[in-house]
């Protein structure tokens, strides 16, 4: 896939969010010199499961990801 700039992440509470928008390139498997282009918003849902004293980090475990068709074509068309 593709991004043209680089992703959003919020923070709050204990839940952090990554969004970007994307773009898959797909080949056509019967005409494999012609291209599809499917523009796509993603999220990815993180949720932090507080600090370990045994690895000095705070843990986050993905809790959801989302993928919304926004069309296709040139990414400049979103």
């Amino acid at each position: 896939f593709y991004s043209e700039s680089p992703p959003v992440v919020t923070v709050g509470g204990q839940n952090a969010f990554v969004k970007a928008v994307i773009q898959f390139v797909v080949q056509n498997a019967s005409n494999t010199s012609q291209f599809f282009y499917l523009n796509v918003t993603y999220t990815i849902h993180y949720y932090s499961q507080g600090f370990s004293t045994a690895t000095g980090q705070t843990g986050y475990a993905i809790v959801g990801e989302t993928f919304d068709l926004t069309g296709s074509g040139p990414l400049s068309r979103v």
